[in-house]
């Protein structure tokens, strides 16, 4: 256990002191304790590989107000207006519904229909009872699972599937935890370690070159250049050819009837094209 307390990096130490001995998500843990989300996976990916902690991934649907959920979070539902409306005004007809209510006329009729709040008789919507809140009035506040099905159908949500990673402490880990602070290691040489000669009393933390670490993706393709890669293929694949050498200054006749470039396009336009024009070639 020595030998593992030697190699934990702060950053280890640092998410070893928080973590509890059940499972808990990253997300949890860096806005609890005000910590970078790629520090405690880093570390967790670590801590993983050295036995200390078990990490798994959880996979969940959540539900995200549409555009159409967030219009009515602030204003009444159409089945909402046609209760208020058949209150006041008894029985409609489906004519009158639609005069009334507009394209919203027909998912009221329909939804309060589904739900046994009202009837059709003789052609007119008569009102069976009068709910004073729906079940899913208030849907954004959350509603029960039976009526999400119903609520997605109409547009007011849509389903995404979230992926969580979550993280918890093993025995070990749990026995490395309870000693964290009985060594006290030097983790760099700083000025003051060799002036004061601490590292005749401390010993320095052991580097763990055997640990695998996440890859490091250094650089991209600049988005001109990896641009011109493509029309250099499309220009390859027509038979042209590239010239070489290169040079930034070029001969009207190379850089534009070569290509088969019109003699009336903007291009040959001197006027109208970018062109520098240089005395000697």
């Amino acid at each position: 256990m020595d030998d593992i307390l030697k190699k934990l990096s702060p950053q280890e130490i640092t998410l070893l002191k928080v973590l509890p001995p059940k499972w808990v998500s990253v997300d949890e843990l860096s806005s609890k304790y005000n910590l970078n989300s790629s520090m405690v996976l880093r570390a967790s990916s670590l801590l993983s590989s050295k036995g200390l902690v078990e990490v798994r991934k959880e996979k969940k649907n959540v539900y995200e107000l549409t555009e159409r959920g967030r219009y009515y979070t602030s204003n009444p539902l159409p089945e909402r207006k046609l209760l208020e409306l058949l209150r006041e005004r008894g029985p409609l007809s489906l004519k009158e519904v639609k005069e009334l209510l507009g394209e919203e006329a027909e998912p009221a009729v329909g939804v309060l229909k589904k739900w046994g709040y009202v009837e059709i008789r003789s052609g007119k919507v008569n009102l069976i009872s009068y709910p004073e809140k729906l079940p899913w009035e208030e849907f954004w506040k959350g509603v029960d699972e039976k009526y999400m099905k119903f609520l997605l159908s109409r547009g007011f949500f849509k389903k995404k599937t979230q992926t969580s990673i979550l993280i918890r402490l093993t025995e070990l880990g749990n026995s490395v935890k309870s000693r964290i602070g009985e060594v006290e290691l030097i983790d760099s040489i700083t000025p003051d370690v060799i002036k004061y000669e601490t590292w005749k009393n401390k010993p320095f933390r052991v580097y763990d070159v055997v640990s695998s670490v996440p890859p490091v993706h250094a650089g991209y393709k600049h988005p001109y250049l990896d641009f011109l890669r493509k029309i250099k293929e499309v220009l390859i694949g027509l038979g042209f050819e590239e010239m070489k050498p290169y040079s930034a200054v070029m001969s009207h006749f190379w850089n534009l009837e070569v290509l088969f470039v019109p003699q009336d396009h903007p291009a040959s336009d001197l006027g109208a094209a970018d062109i520098f024009l240089v005395k000697e070639p």
